[in-house]
Formats: structure tokens, sequence, C-alpha cells
């Protein structure tokens, strides 16, 4: 789904003299032996540099969708380094002399993207090894709270907070629904149909609030590195962190259950273990919760100033499909299967 969508921001071309400038300040005067785009990413310009040794290869990543998000993003790498796989990150500059944009240089890290690693799985101990492995992480990535939940500064702190719960999520739906762009790109009668639904279904998000929890909001397998070891596939890295906001967990867990595999019992159900394992706390009808958080995305979507013809038929697809299968969806959150032991090789 996600790799016949539109690009959002057209690559930057870079020559080899303005990659070098680049690298300038973190690696003075260190070769470049070669240049490629490092595949992935729909807005942000991302180029794997191999550097002579011993410097290796490095990703040069310059913020082009929204330039605010580049401290951001590094804060984030910086604070979750030793907790969570991320790359490390090697320098960081808020605009520069070449495009303007700010930029970051960091490690390049080998891996398997999630979304190919599961298209080439052998065996559905492998998928479920996966799942459990990024549900783990997820838990891990929670672990960091914030006073309350809202929109990240380059700092860290809230700068702009948001309600949750069930109210937030009706208030954000009607909210979303009344926009020009999305009720242009939603039909009336499918507007009507999910402000409906919406105001049912919210009450499965009911219940004690939690913490307000670091989320990615683009948990996504293509913005997951795996790498199989002796025991199995484990998480190399997640990349990816301009979205990230203080909330609820469930928001990752609704991309990591988007199709194809959020339609694998299976795999839902290693990826609950997983989350389990690494110390996450799930409530009763988290898969329905997470796949109804998910359309918070998907709305989003529909707003995005530039026309993306697929993306929006997938929002609408994806809109229509969570209400035809709301029934099923509580039924599954209660029935999980057993799935393979993802601590065994195959």
């Amino acid at each position: 789904m996600r790799d016949d969508w539109e690009r959002q921001e057209d690559l930057i071309d870079l020559s080899a003299a303005d990659i070098a400038a680049l690298l300038q300040p973190a690696f003075p005067g260190v070769a470049i032996e070669s240049v490629a785009p490092a595949k992935g990413g729909k807005a942000n310009t991302n180029v794997r540099v191999e550097l002579a040794t011993p410097a290796g290869p490095v990703l040069l990543r310059l913020f082009v969708r929204d330039p605010a998000a580049g401290a951001k993003e590094v804060a984030i790498l910086r604070r979750l380094a030793g907790q969570v796989p991320v790359p490390k990150v090697h320098a960081f500059a808020p605009d520069n002399a070449v495009t303007g944009h700010p930029y970051a240089i960091l490690d390049w890290v080998e891996g398997r993207r999630m979304d190919l690693a599961l298209s080439a799985a052998r065996s559905q101990l492998e998928r479920c090894q996966m799942a459990a492995a990024v549900g783990e992480t997820l838990a891990r990535i929670g672990a960091l709270t914030f006073p309350q939940a809202g929109f990240l500064s380059g700092d860290l702190a809230v700068s702009q907070g948001f309600e949750t719960g069930t109210e937030g999520f009706r208030s954000f739906v009607g909210e979303m629904t009344g926009r020009p762009r999305v009720a242009q790109r939603l039909t009336p009668a499918l507007t009507d149909e999910l402000l409906r639904f919406v105001q049912e279904a919210a009450v499965v998000l009911d219940g004690p609030p939690g913490p307000a929890r670091l989320t990615h909001c683009d948990y996504d397998p293509s913005n997951i590195l795996l790498r199989r070891e002796d025991t199995g596939w484990r998480v190399a890295a997640v990349l990816d962190w301009e979205f990230a906001v203080a909330a609820t967990p469930l928001l990752d867990l609704g991309h990591m259950l988007r199709a194809p595999q959020g339609e694998d019992p299976l795999f839902v159900a290693a990826l609950g273990k997983g989350f389990r394992a690494g110390g996450g706390a799930l409530p009763k009808h988290w898969v329905a919760a997470a796949r109804l958080l998910d359309l918070l995305a998907w709305l989003d979507f529909l707003d995005r100033p530039v026309e993306r013809p697929r993306l929006f038929a997938d929002a609408r697809s994806v809109i229509r499909t969570t209400i035809d299968s709301w029934p099923a969806l509580l039924a599954q959150s209660d029935h999980d299967p057993m799935p393979p032991d993802p601590t065994q090789n195959d």
C-alpha cells in the first residue's frame, strides 16, 4: 500500500561537493567513496554516503517536509540511545549553506526493512518473531513518559497539549471531517457514516487514562530495520521520528496493524505478546482501539495540501473497511489466537 503512494516532496539533487560540505562538520577531510539515495520515505531527502575507512557508511538526512521536526527527531534519538535501537547521531544543524534545510548525519544501520522481511519470510514462525520483536521494542519506547499528551518541541517539551480518550477522539474526528480538504476528499455519505460510527465505537477508548508516552506516530514496517540473529529476528533500528508525540502506544500499534500484516491473526497475537513482554499493558479490546485510533492518521492524510490520489483512495478504503469490520475487530480482541513461540528457531 505505502510503496504505491506519491511522494510529498521532490528529492533534493545534491552534488558530490554539496555532500562533502554538509559532512564537513562531523567528518572533516574524509574521502567520499560512493553516494546513493536511501530507499523509502516520501518527503525528506535521505542519502547513503560511503566514507573511507574507518568512518564507513553514514546517512545524510535533510528535513524537507517540516524543518522544525529535525531538532525533535535528533533529540529523541539521543534520548533513546542505549535503551531502544536507534541510529547514532554524529551531527545536527538547524540549517545549512547548501540547501537551507536542517540536516542530520546519522550512523548507517545495516538491516532489512520489516516490510521486505515480512514479504520474504519463510514461515509463520519468522513473521511472529518479527511481530514480537517490534511489539517489545514499542513497549520500551513507551517507557519515556511526559506530564501530558501533546505535540513535542525540539527540546522534547510538550509545546501544545491535546485531549485523549473517548471525547478527545470524537472531537478530533469531528474537527477533521469539517476541514475543507477532508470534506472534499470524503464523500458526504461516507463522512456522515463515519461520524455516526465514531459516536458509538469510541466507547472502546473509555478507561482510566494512563501516562502520556513517547509515540512514534509512524510505526510502520517501512520505518523499522530488522536483523536475523541466532535467536531469531530482532529490531536493528527504528527510523524516522519526525511525527513523534506524547500520547498512547495504541496509535503505534494501529500503524502496525495495517494491511497486510494486520490481517494475520497470528501476527497480531504475537505483536501483543511482544508488547506485554516488553513491559507494556494492553486493554481488553486493544486491537479494536488501535485500529480505531489509526483513523486519525488517515484523516490527517486526507488534509494534505498536495493532491495524492493513490494515498487518498487508500484512506477512504481504510475508513470504509474499519467501519464494516468493527464487530469482527471487537471479537478479535476477546479471542486472540496463540501464536507460535517467537523465541524458537525454525
